[in-house]
């Protein structure tokens, strides 16, 4: 969701016992939805106008869960709301209704969003009755959750571990600091033990502002050689420097921001610089912010982590000393451990935004997933419009009943796979199309066999579901020399319609490597590279005006029909690079159940937007028997397999970053 400018959100009130109700819409809204407003307007210092819509009406739901929960919602007041300008839904369950957590819905693709009056909603929150205002000692409580639940919407992840129970291992790297830490502020020291008071001590963190573009790049000082001093403006109030930044690695930097007591941090016990370490390789939950300093016996971050005059703060080797303190900030001084070599270093908003990494060096260059995905696309694109056209010989083979449709599509959506790998497919070669219905399976198995191949390997419930029809119910298979696509029924326009250009690129794949013995290259390449160009070489069809949002549709809808493990979204860098290196070679078929074909699309987009497409072709010409695919990547990107692992998984991870909907 866009985090400047006008954003839009509707607000329905949802109640489940059909009782009666102890308070009117109007008190809820009061209660919850103001203080959210001035939070999120003063926090962006004005560079967001938030717009709440209410309506003012109690709807009667069954569903009381995350995404189903809003959806619900949504067409239940659609006859009577307009949602074709709104940009977020924040769904209130009436207090009396307990059994309802906070929640927030975010799809990984377009094409997950609840469409309604024309629009695609893609973001939600839902103020559950966990988090309702206990006794109103706490008048702000209710605005901080709403906040914090649009900070999600806009991209933020928590900082806390909701997952824990306990107050230690639930608020043990940040504890009240920032809107995504824990919003319950208690003795006004900013920790998480003893009495509740009014809710202050959550100033938003700079990291987070800058990454929501709320800071200007020269409000952000990164430093790239010691000792430096820096004046910090307090980021309560606008103007003037709000952090110092130094890069630690590729993926993790060291973070120090003034904090007074205003506005929001008004009820800490004193003022002071919090220092932080942001490490983008961590999940939400897991401590991508750990906060520093604090002597709080909780071993909760409080007041006590806040560095006054005099003091001095050692995180890593780097010491952040505060040197002096005026009406107008803190003058800091930070030095690097004795031997430290520093490259120049680049960090831009829109690199933090889309948590790629922080880069150092003029040899590592910041790319954001979106312009990752756009590059690749265009070259892609740029390669088919200059391509000489289809001169491939097709032979090819129909079932008895196999309908022309089919028939029709399949071949329409081949030409422009068999225009853009002209330049790798020899002039003179032969392809085999057979296209049959499920009912002339006999047909099928004998036509195979004609060409060497065992059909009856293909397992009996996919026969069965073939057989059973609907959209799904397509099969493409390549071997050696062959392309066999099975369906009964005309192809609708789902992510199978780039099942010919998939299969039709695993033909090249094995022409160029020279043998069919495919299988010595690892299952996240050759699957995500066909699954990748299925999606990129699929037809677009003379209505679409932006090919490529038309595109990004069609590939967020095959990623999230091809992954099956949810677990996806939570995989850390880490994970992704073990993920493949599990990946490798495979002695028989790859296993959709390793997640190959949608992340392995990721992968390869990534290899194509980063790299270009010239080195990706040259890479597969060079493949073969003789050699490890390994050497032949390595000489390509011109780097080691360990680090084009780690550069493709923070693509991966910045992709999948986000919760699925649940």
């Amino acid at each position: 969701m866009q985090s400047e400018g006008t954003v839009r959100v509707a607000v329905l009130f949802v109640d489940f016992d059909y009782g009666e109700r102890r308070q009117s819409t109007e008190e809820v809204f009061n209660i919850n939805v103001p203080a959210a407003e001035r939070y999120l307007e003063a926090a962006s210092y004005g560079k967001l106008n938030i717009e709440f819509e209410p309506l003012h009406e109690w709807l009667e739901l069954s569903y009381n869960v995350g995404y189903w929960l809003i959806r619900a919602a949504i067409e239940r007041a659609d006859p009577v709301f307009d949602f074709s300008d709104i940009d977020s839904v924040l769904v209130i369950t009436d207090p009396a209704d307990w059994g309802v957590d906070l929640d927030t819905f975010i799809p990984e693709t377009s094409s997950a969003g609840i469409l309604a009056d024309g629009s695609r909603i893609m973001h939600g929150v839902i103020r559950g009755s966990d988090v309702h205002d206990q006794g109103g000692s706490r008048p702000e409580w209710g605005g901080y959750v709403v906040a914090r639940g649009i900070g999600h919407n806009l991209g933020l992840v928590d900082l806390d571990n909701p997952g824990e129970t306990d107050f230690i291992s639930r608020d043990q790297y940040v504890g009240n600091f920032g809107l995504m830490g824990n919003v319950a502020t208690t003795s006004g020291n900013g920790g998480s033990l003893g009495g509740f008071v009014s809710m202050y001590g959550t100033e938003m963190l700079a990291w987070h502002r800058w990454q929501l573009a709320w800071l200007d790049e020269d409000q952000v000082a990164c430093v790239t050689s010691f000792p430096a001093t820096v004046r910090l403006t307090p980021v309560a109030v606008v103007g003037g420097t709000k952090a110092v930044v130094v890069p630690l690695s590729p993926t993790r930097a060291l973070v120090a921001e003034s904090r007074r007591k205003l506005g929001h941090d008004a009820n800490t016990i004193r003022s002071g610089v919090l220092v932080y370490t942001v490490d983008t390789t961590k999940p939400s939950g897991t401590g991508p912010i750990i906060v520093y300093g604090s002597s709080s016996s909780s071993k909760i971050p409080d007041s006590s982590a806040l560095l006054k005059p005099g003091d001095t703060l050692i995180v890593e080797g780097y010491q952040v000393a505060v040197e002096e303190r005026t009406s107008d900030g803190d003058l800091i001084t930070i030095s690097a451990p004795e031997g430290t070599a520093v490259a120049e270093a680049t960090m831009t908003p829109a690199c933090a935004a889309d948590l790629i990494h922080v880069s150092v060096g003029s040899s590592s260059q910041c790319h954001a997933a979106e312009a990752v995905s756009r590059d690749a696309f265009s070259s892609t694109r740029a390669r088919l419009s200059e391509s000489r056209g289809d001169t491939t010989d097709l032979k090819i083979r129909v079932s008895p009943t196999a309908h022309s449709v089919v028939v029709s599509n399949v071949l329409t959506r081949l030409q422009n796979g068999l225009a853009f790998w002209s330049n790798e497919l020899p002039a003179d070669l032969q392809i085999v199309i057979v296209v049959s219905s499920v009912a002339d399976r006999e047909w099928l198995i004998e036509e195979a066999r004609d060409h060497g191949h065992d059909m009856n390997s293909v397992p009996e419930r996919m026969w069965k579901q073939l057989a059973e029809g609907g959209p799904g119910a397509f099969l493409g298979l390549y071997k050696t020399g062959v392309l066999y696509f099975i369906r009964s029924e005309p192809l609708e326009e789902d992510v199978w319609v780039s099942a010919p250009a998939h299969e039709l690129t695993h033909h090249v794949q094995e022409s160029l490597y020279g043998s069919a013995e495919r299988r010595i290259l690892p299952c996240w390449w050759e699957e995500g590279e066909a699954a990748y160009f299925g999606v990129a070489l699929t037809p677009i069809p003379a209505a679409v005006e932006v090919d490529y949002e038309y595109f990004m549709s069609m590939r967020d809808s095959f990623i999230e029909a091809q992954t099956y493990r949810i677990d996806a979204n939570g995989r850390s860098v880490s994970d992704w690079t073990e993920w493949l290196e599990a990946n490798g070679p495979s002695e028989g078929i790859c296993s959709s159940e390793s997640d190959v074909y949608g992340p392995g699309l990721v992968a390869t987009e990534y290899l194509l937007g980063q790299y270009g497409l010239a080195r990706m072709t040259n890479m597969m010409s060079a493949f073969g028997p003789a050699v490890s695919w390994q050497s032949v990547m390595e000489q390509t990107y011109g780097i080691t397999i360990p680090q084009l692992y780690e550069e493709i998984s923070v693509h991966l991870r910045a992709v999948f970053g986000r919760p699925w909907p649940h």
